[in-house]
């Protein structure tokens, strides 16, 4: 007869058979009703399910009976437990003993099935029994293995519930670890009370585990105990000060390699050989040990995890032991620099300079000082124009030269009583204390734009940046820490829009412009359930023979109230709100309806054009991909639509980006660079159909000389790589002639046309067809 206690996976099956959490309930009704019915289908007096331990047979259900449980010794339950076919005994019953079976009741039938977990762990048994001797079997055994799997069914059902709601409360207790901890942390005075108390948060809320911390010592070679107030005293006496080493216990090994140890099996694991004496003692069965590691990876010590049986850590076990080891981490380095927890949590790790969190801290106090002794500060907000292009040309490890660089200028450019954090990027809070008058204010901003703007030799490279300044005072802009930060950075966004590499003043009139546009905002997610946007169309001509070849989709806001509004005026509000996807979503849909409208008319070169955003490439964003499946599905030739492209989405080095891009080039959709002129490398990265030549260079075109120059630069480039180039904002005779001398071919503005509705744009290809021009058929 096999006996499953000496089976190597027999721990793996009680503890699946303790996750039920049945062995010590209540009878329930629902195996006394599959009891009953199997009385009845079989014609049997007594039945029985039962779940079966490492030592009890437990009675879920008997009928009759009034059994609780049995010492599962070697009796026919554990028989049938083992046993992948059904046991039936029918004329040799004499070889057992039946009060093993069931006191007080002379058995002389016997036929059993095993009872599983999905397949995987035979955890009980459906016995019947008869008082009368069958010569036969007498029962339709594949009945009995049916009925069997039904409960099977039940049982395993039982289990994925426990399992789904031990997770959860395995998630809280986590959670709650966590945050006790690091109360902790925060509030003693010494190691010790942290690490016990993490030892006691595991154990009171897994009672089945005995923890413990053990600590390297300095020199790296022994361990030393931290807290372990669950195992034995002479274990812990044993294990103080033992050498480290491979084979030397699972936190011995742990502690010399760096890695986890998973020990399922004490007894008979080689790491446990050495001391498996001392492990057998303080009766020990499984040990789940994980490193306690410091920022840099090296080895603290260990936490471990012990079971007094044989047993196979979960997923959420790994989860347990990794924060239980990751807190220990944090509570062992807090001992060693008492002042780390409070350094990582108040300053830059690149800078050293004050973060966030602690320059709100002394705005605060300064703020109290001002309000004490009657004197006014500034606060200044600090961004560099255009960092990302040092990170895209030079690289980040260079961009952090530069960072770290640029925070010890802006510290030389002020006093004593003055103090300069870093918010985060290329982002500087400045207070200037004791301020007398702005002009103090604006000397210091000066000198600190005049200290950035010299070269910075950062390794091999020279590198340059700018930056723009907002600047608010107390009392007069504000009085509050979070109202200043916010003046000063509605100041800096001025200083950019006015030109960047300035600073600039609070105004109340950026407060009103800032509630204004706030309220903008919330009204623009209105504007499409009401059907408050249309479009308009801008041509785009061959500036040759005068001919329409295209047009760009230009969509306005009909505010209810304010009138009509410019992209310009709420797009950038539509991208910070998260409202730009469903209103270009709503653009492309109206330009797909006029190229199905217009499919048999329109000339085989004539595109319509739509404007995107970056946000329409970022990551898991399927918005492109949805609109080139849709051209696929309604059969729309992908030449008749051009999507415009900014120009800074080609200098993102993300590798989701580039992907969408490189995919977007073999749709046959075509592409144009808005504003182009800012940058050139990415032309041999990607297939490009258009540049559209930036508005600001063809309105300088007739009297700037380098303008000029730059245009025909970009034409004659466009035209060695085979791209169209598109010149935008034509308002002049002057500057169409001067376009047409730097070799332009394309071109659209205000002279040419003005944006017009769908209607008027049909019109004027209708017209332009009769005049033999070939647009419409």
């Amino acid at each position: 007869m096999s006996n499953l206690s000496s089976d190597d996976n027999e721990h793996i099956r009680i503890q699946a058979l303790e996750q039920l959490n049945l062995l010590h309930s209540p009878v329930e009704e629902r195996f006394d009703r599959l009891c009953n019915m199997a009385i009845k289908l079989f014609d049997v007096p007594y039945c029985c399910i039962t779940l079966i331990d490492d030592k009890e047979v437990w009675f879920k259900s008997a009928p009759n009976l009034g059994q609780l449980s049995l010492v599962r010794a070697n009796s026919l339950y554990e028989l049938t437990l083992c046993s992948e076919q059904p046991t039936i005994i029918t004329e040799h019953y004499h070889q057992f003993n039946s009060t093993s079976l069931l006191p007080n009741v002379d058995v002389t039938f016997y036929a059993g099935v095993a009872l599983t977990i999905d397949n995987q762990f035979n955890v009980g048994t459906l016995c019947l029994f008869d008082t009368k001797k069958r010569l036969k079997i007498g029962i339709d055994i594949e009945l009995l293995i049916e009925l069997g799997k039904v409960i099977s069914s039940e049982l395993s059902a039982t289990y994925h519930h426990n399992v789904i709601v031990e997770q959860r409360k395995s998630i809280e207790k986590l959670d709650n670890l966590r945050t006790k901890t690091l109360e902790l942390v925060a509030t003693a005075q010494s190691l010790y009370p942290i690490l016990l108390n993490i030892v006691n948060q595991v154990e009171l809320q897994f009672p089945n585990m005995i923890c413990s911390i053990l600590l390297l010592d300095k020199k790296n070679k022994t361990l030393k105990l931290g807290a372990a107030p669950s195992l034995p005293n002479f274990y812990n006496q044993a294990i103080e000060g033992i050498k480290i080493g491979f084979a030397v216990g699972a936190c011995g090994t742990v502690a010399f390699t760096g890695k986890r140890v998973i020990v399922e099996d004490i007894e008979h694991h080689p790491y446990w050989q050495k001391i498996i004496v001392l492990a057998q003692q303080a009766k020990l069965g499984s040990c789940w040990s994980e490193p306690i590691l410091d920022r840099n990876g090296e080895v603290l010590g260990t936490f471990a995890i012990y079971h007094q049986q044989k047993s196979t850590p979960t997923s959420y076990d790994f989860k347990l032991i990794e924060q239980s080891a990751y807190l220990a981490s944090i509570s062992i380095e807090r001992e060693f620099n008492n002042d780390l927890v409070w350094q990582q949590a108040n300053y830059d790790d690149l800078t050293g300079l004050p973060n966030r969190h602690l320059i709100k801290e002394h705005l605060k106090i300064s703020l109290e000082n001002a309000k004490r002794h009657h004197t006014k500060l500034a606060l200044l907000f600090l961004d560099f124009d255009l960092f990302k292009q040092v990170n895209d040309t030079f690289g980040h490890d260079i961009g952090d030269l530069l960072l770290i660089e640029s925070a010890s200028r802006i510290k030389q450019s002020l006093r004593n009583a003055d103090s300069v954090a870093r918010l985060g990027g290329d982002e500087f809070i400045i207070i200037i204390n004791e301020l007398h008058n702005k002009n103090e204010a604006k000397h210091i901003a000066k000198k600190i734009q005049q200290s950035l703007s010299k070269v910075f030799k950062l390794e091999q490279y020279n590198a340059f940046i700018s930056s723009s300044i907002g600047i608010t005072v107390y009392p007069d802009d504000g009085i509050t820490v979070n109202i200043l930060l916010k003046n000063a950075d509605q100041a800096m966004f001025r200083a950019k829009e006015l030109g960047r590499a300035r600073y600039h003043f609070f105004t109340q009139d950026m407060k009103l412009g800032a509630q204004f546009r706030s309220s903008l905002t919330k009204q623009l997610h209105h504007a499409l359930s009401n059907d408050e946007f249309f479009i308009e169309f801008q041509p785009i001509f061959n500036i040759i023979n005068n001919k329409i070849i295209g047009a760009e989709a230009l969509i306005r806001w009909h505010h209810p109230t304010l009138g009509t509004f410019q992209p310009q005026d709420f797009i950038h509000l539509a991208e910070k709100s998260g409202l730009i996807l469903p209103i270009n979503d709503w653009v492309f849909e109206q330009i797909i309806k006029l190229l199905i409208e217009w499919d048999q008319q329109l000339d085989s070169d004539f595109q319509l054009t739509i404007n995107t955003s970056n946000a329409q490439f970022r990551e898991n964003n399927k918005n492109i991909e949805h609109w080139i499946k849709k051209l696929i599905d309604l059969k729309i030739p992908p030449n008749r639509l051009c999507l415009e492209l900014k120009e800074n989405l080609f200098t993102d080095q993300s590798n989701v980006i580039n992907q969408q891009l490189s995919a977007l080039n073999d749709t046959g959709v075509s592409v144009a660079i808005d504003n182009f002129g800012n940058g050139l490398g990415y032309l041999n990265k990607f297939k490009i159909d258009c540049l559209k030549i930036d508005k600001s260079f063809t309105n300088n075109i007739t009297h700037d000389k380098q303008d000029k120059t730059l245009c025909e630069t970009i034409v004659m480039l466009a035209d060695k790589l085979n791209i169209k180039a598109i010149a935008q904002g034509i308002e002049t005779e002057q500057q169409l002639q001067s376009l047409l001398e730097a070799g332009c071919q394309f071109g659209q503005g205000f002279y040419l046309d003005k944006p017009m509705s769908a209607a008027d744009l049909k019109q004027k290809l209708i017209k332009q067809t009769r005049d033999n021009t070939g647009l419409f058929k």
